[in-house]
């Protein structure tokens, strides 16, 4: 998993206990902010991985070069593996392109040819008036098996539902056609996160 200011503690809320998982060998999670500071100091395993290079490429090869050790090693223990990478959309405000995301995105997903029990998760955020973000999430839709996209409530505040989730699947016809979207409501509860059809409650 590489976080970049992803919640954690959301996977717990879908019942992954991540201590657990740690425990057992089964999860590694690699924050930016870490490489940075292992970089810098020359510590970490992944020390020798050129994550301050002012070149962008070069930072997301070193990376993909994290990501793929990781996989390797937890390839080892299970069939399946799922690399969780947390709002990819961040890479942007440090100056990163479009263009290099994608590639990295393209290579990552090379990874689940090499390793046949690996499935990819990608988060991103778009806002307003943000075209790098929209053509992101556009790229990343594309190739994206199912996509979730999810919102708050355009209509305001409401103490039965948190807001609403679309649900986006690409199925074999050609040209890569999606369904058309299945639309939930949701509600986030204090551990738990309940989906349910508009018009029932979340209660």
């Amino acid at each position: 998993m590489i976080n970049e200011h992803l919640p954690l503690h959301i996977l717990y809320i879908f019942r992954y206990n991540l201590a657990t998982l740690q425990q057992r060998n089964l999860l590694e999670v690699h924050e930016v902010l870490h490489l940075i500071t292992d970089s810098l100091h020359g510590t970490g395993s992944d020390a020798d991985c050129d994550i301050l290079n002012p070149d962008s490429n070069a930072v997301l090869q070193s990376l993909y070069k994290i990501i793929r050790k990781s996989i390797q090693r937890l390839s080892e223990t299970t069939k399946s593996v799922c690399l969780v990478l947390g709002n990819l959309s961040d890479f942007l405000t440090i100056g990163m392109s479009v263009a290099s995301l994608v590639t990295f995105v393209t290579y990552l997903r090379g990874l689940m040819k090499e390793f046949s029990g690996l499935s990819l998760v990608i988060s991103t955020h778009t806002c307003d008036n943000d075209d790098d973000r929209d053509v992101l999430r556009a790229a990343l839709s594309h190739v994206a098996d199912v996509t979730l996209s999810v919102q708050g409530l355009q209509t305001g505040l409401s103490k039965d539902v948190t807001g609403t989730l679309e649900v986006f699947t690409r199925n074999s016809a050609p040209h890569h056609c999606s369904s058309a979207p299945k639309l939930f409501h949701y509600c986030l509860k204090d551990r738990i996160v309940k989906v349910f059809a508009p018009g029932l409650s979340g209660k």
